[in-house]
C-alpha cells in the first residue's frame, strides 16, 4: 500500500487575534500588581527595620514621677521576665549635696554621764562628715539635762544625776569637734515642774486642784500651762541659760496643749474653750525665742502626724510664728496607715516601704505648709540607716536633714 503524503504543518499553531490582546492585557495586569505589591510592602519593611525617616517612633524611657500621685504610690521599677529593669536609670536626678545634722536623745539613766555620751556620739558623727548636732536639753516629760539649770529645775527633781554638769564646757567640745551644737527643748510637756509648783500648771476653775490628764488612779499627769505666768518665767530661763552656754541654735518642740477630752475644756474653763487660744501657743514660743536670744536660730518642731492631720494647732496663725523656720518630725512608725485630714478626707500609706513613706509624708507636709510663708527642716528617725535617708532628703531638694540614730 502506497504510504499517503501529507501538507507540513507549523509545529504550533497560529493565534487568533483575541488571543493576542488577552496575553497582553494579563502582562500589564501581573505589572501593576507587582508596582502596588512593592509600593505597599516597602514601607511596612522600613517601618519594621526601622529606618524611615521621619517616622520612628522613640521608646518613651523617662521615669515615672513616684511623687505626682502620693500617698497612693506604686513602685516606680518594673521588672520583665528577664530580669530587667523596665526604667532608664540614666534618667533619675543627681542626688544634691547633703548637710547632715545628728540628733542626740537622752538615753535615760542607762547611761553614766550624759556628757560622755554625747561626746562619743559626736565624735563618731564628726568622723561621718556631719556638720552639726542637737542636743536634747530639756525632755519630753520635763526632765532638764543639766545641773545648771536654774533652782526651779534642781528643787522640783527634775534633774536627774547623770545630766550634764558643765554646759558650757561640754558646748566647747562640741564645738571642737567641727560640729554647730544646737539644742532641743520640750516646752509644755513637763509633769515634773507642774506638779511641783501650781503657778506653771492648769488648774480646775474655781478650784486649788491641779488639772490631770487622767485619774491620778490611772497615772494621770499635769502640764505646763502657757497661759500662766510661772510657765512663761521658768521656760524662759531655761532657755536663757542655754543661750548663755554657747549653743548656736535653738528648737522648740511641744508647743501644743494637751490632749483635752471635751469634758477637760469645761473642768479648766474659758481659757481653753476659747476660739483664739492657738495665740497662748505663738506668744509662749515668742517668749522662748526672746529669752533665747532672737538674733540667733529659733525653730519650733512640729510633728508630721499633726501637721498632715491638722492638728498642729500653732500653724492656726502663720503669721503670728516668731520664726518662719520650722522643723519637722518624720518618725514613720508613728505614722498611721491612714490619717484623716482636717477636711475629712483620708490619706493611705497602706502597702508602703519605709523609703515611699517618707516620700508620701515630705509631700503631704509640703502641701499643707504651702502658702503659709514657712520653711522647715526634715528630722528623721533613721530607722534603716542614715546613708540612704540623707541621700533621699538630697534627692527630694533639702539642703540638710537632722537624723536621729535608733540604738
Amino acid at each position: 500500500m502506497k504510504n499517503r503524503t501529507r501538507k507540513d504543518k507549523p509545529i504550533f499553531k497560529a493565534k487568533k487575534h483575541g488571543s493576542v490582546l488577552g496575553a497582553i492585557i494579563t502582562l500589564v495586569a501581573i505589572a501593576a500588581l507587582v508596582f502596588v505589591g512593592y509600593s505597599a510592602g516597602r514601607p511596612i519593611i522600613e517601618l519594621i527595620r526601622g529606618d524611615r525617616q521621619g517616622q520612628v517612633t522613640e521608646p518613651n524611657t523617662d521615669a515615672p514621677d513616684v511623687t505626682k500621685d502620693l500617698p497612693t504610690v506604686s513602685q516606680p521599677k518594673t521588672e520583665d521576665s528577664s530580669g530587667e529593669s523596665s526604667q532608664d536609670d540614666s534618667y533619675e536626678p543627681e542626688p544634691a549635696p547633703v548637710d547632715r545634722i545628728l540628733y542626740i536623745s537622752y538615753p535615760g539613766e542607762s547611761a553614766s554621764d550624759y556628757s560622755e555620751y554625747i561626746l562619743s556620739l559626736a565624735e563618731n558623727a564628726a568622723g561621718k562628715g556631719y556638720t552639726a548636732c542637737v542636743i536634747e536639753l530639756v525632755a519630753e516629760g520635763g526632765a532638764v539635762l543639766f545641773s545648771d539649770s536654774g533652782s526651779l529645775a534642781n528643787e522640783s527633781g527634775a534633774v536627774p544625776g547623770n545630766a550634764i554638769a558643765d554646759l558650757g564646757g561640754l558646748c566647747s567640745s562640741v564645738s571642737g569637734l567641727g560640729l554647730t551644737p544646737y539644742a532641743r527643748v520640750s516646752l509644755l510637756s513637763d509633769h515634773i515642774v507642774s506638779w511641783y509648783d501650781k503657778s506653771t500648771s492648769y488648774m480646775i476653775e474655781g478650784s486649788t486642784y491641779r488639772w490631770l490628764d487622767d485619774t491620778a488612779e490611772r497615772g494621770g499627769k499635769p502640764w505646763l500651762s502657757p497661759f500662766e505666768q510661772g510657765s512663761l518665767d521658768y521656760t524662759g530661763e531655761l532657755c536663757l541659760r542655754i543661750s548663755q552656754a554657747g549653743f548656736s541654735g535653738l528648737i522648740a518642740g511641744e508647743v501644743e496643749f494637751p490632749p483635752f477630752r471635751s469634758r477637760d475644756l469645761e473642768y479648766i474653763g474659758e481659757s481653753v474653750k476659747s476660739g483664739d487660744r492657738h495665740k497662748a501657743l505663738t506668744d509662749f514660743a515668742k517668749n522662748a525665742c526672746d529669752s533665747f536670744n532672737n538674733e540667733k536660730e529659733f525653730r519650733i518642731e512640729l510633728d508630721a502626724y499633726d501637721v498632715i492631720s491638722g492638728g498642729a494647732e500653732i500653724l492656726s496663725d502663720p503669721e503670728a510664728l516668731c520664726t518662719k523656720s520650722l522643723v519637722v518630725r518624720f518618725e514613720l512608725s508613728s505614722l498611721d496607715d491612714r490619717i484623716t485630714r482636717s477636711d475629712g478626707s483620708q490619706v493611705s500609706f497602706e502597702g508602703l516601704n519605709w523609703e515611699y513613706k517618707l516620700r508620701a509624708a515630705v509631700k503631704l507636709v509640703s502641701e499643707t505648709l504651702g502658702g503659709m510663708g514657712v520653711t522647715y527642716q526634715p528630722l528623721v528617725a533613721a530607722e534603716e540607716g542614715e546613708d540612704g535617708v540623707g541621700e533621699l532628703m538630697g534627692e527630694l531638694g533639702f539642703m540638710s536633714v537632722i537624723i536621729e540614730i535608733g540604738d
